[in-house]
């Protein structure tokens, strides 16, 4: 993105009088500047992952945050260019005087961009669109011939309701549970009460999200509160013990927060069950690349938005027109889905407090394509 910059210049009358105070006025307008200079050492323009507060001209509290009502009448759709208009108040506060650093004319695509997909409300048409099939009392049987081996998606209603976790689990007992140790946030490592302040108040574009692959060791009581749903049993990776890639994960995150757009690793197919919250779900077949998303040829790598939210908010009325449309579903508790190998997928929690278990698994449908995968050699694109 480009910074664009404007400003507007002064103008000044032609009179006499104006000649006169011109001298008086560039003393006053250099001791401001320099006034000016000195406060703005201690103010910045929060931007990037930290989230963007321009376009709120009143009720910024004290952690510099936009009130709804303000998020609301400011809010625009795409990607185009935001004006942050006169007298308004950008950054932290200075809480001493109680005055922010006041930016006036000022044009920024780079700027907006990330405050608009932090403040945006989620559209109804978002979650209008249901059309990945949902069933209830699915065999292991029924599961392998109708959804494995055909390498389609479903819902698993029923898939996670009996599990202890949906009455047990909430922030605090987590919170409990997790009591002495790091979970991994954002691919940091911080304890779970600074992780769960952070995700109760934060205004970030892209919410750091709780995606711990090691919960299970940290906090081995949560094991007896879920289990894998019975058509997931199979699971050939089983055999390689300890050395078996990473494979399973716990899952939490405030609203907005979510997954890019990607295909899973190692050619794996994988389940996800919803313990608390629910999350929005949009997947493509395998080489229907979704509008806005780049792999590079091998596959190595791939350039997204940089939120979920930003695909949302300018590529997916771009996805519903496609040659190849998107299924679509939203996933509630108890709820679990399943995600074929090979499908570009991407989810949007849309609660407050979102909660939920995943694992990759391989099995007998499936470990064909898998020995292929792997077998090339590519040890970067194993993990």
């Amino acid at each position: 993105s480009k910074l664009i910059e404007g400003g507007k210049k002064r103008s000044h009358d032609d009179g006499d009088q104006e000649h006169q105070q011109q001298g008086q006025s560039k003393r006053r307008d250099r001791k401001d500047a320099q006034d000016q200079g000195k406060g703005r050492e201690d103010q910045h323009i929060e931007g990037g992952a930290q989230g963007e507060h321009v376009g709120c001209s009143e009720g910024v509290d004290e952690v510099g945050k936009c009130s709804n009502e303000e998020r609301k009448t400011r809010g625009r759709r795409g990607g185009r260019k935001g004006r942050v208009d006169d007298g308004v108040k950008a950054g932290r506060e200075d809480r001493s005087s109680g005055e922010g650093v006041r930016v006036q004319g000022f044009y920024s695509d780079l700027l907006y961009q990330p405050w608009h997909c932090a403040t945006a409300d989620l559209q109804p048409e978002w979650l209008e669109v249901s059309n990945v099939d949902r069933r209830r009392n699915l065999s292991p049987a029924a599961f392998r011939e109708e959804y494995e081996l055909k390498n389609k998606p479903v819902v698993l209603v029923d898939g996670a309701a009996k599990w202890p976790a949906l009455k047990k689990w909430s922030m605090e007992s987590l919170e409990a549970a997790f009591a002495g140790k790091d979970i991994i946030a954002g691919n940091y490592p911080m304890p779970f009460p600074t992780y769960s302040a952070y995700a109760h108040n934060t205004i970030d574009e892209m919410p750091l999200y709780l995606f711990d692959k090691d919960f299970v060791t940290k906090a081995p009581q949560l094991a007896k509160d879920f289990s894998v749903p019975s058509v997931f049993n199979e699971d050939l990776f089983s055999v390689l013990g300890t050395s078996r890639p990473d494979y399973r994960w716990l899952i939490v995150g405030p609203a907005r927060s979510g997954s890019s757009f990607h295909v899973d690793p190692n050619c794996t197919s994988a389940w996800n069950a919803v313990v608390r919250g629910s999350k929005k779900w949009i997947m493509f077949p395998p080489g229907a690349i979704p509008p806005g998303v780049h792999p590079s040829p091998d596959g190595a790598d791939v350039a997204t938005p940089v939120s979920v939210m930003e695909w949302f908010l300018n590529f997916y009325s771009a996805a519903r027109e496609a040659k190849i449309p998107p299924l679509e579903c939203v996933v509630g508790k108890g709820e679990v889905i399943f995600v074929p190998r090979g499908w570009w997928h991407a989810c949007l929690n849309l609660e407050t407090m979102t909660i939920a278990v995943t694992q990759n698994y391989v099995s007998s449908a499936i470990v064909l394509d898998v020995l292929r995968f792997i077998r090339p050699g590519r040890r970067d694109l194993i993990s």
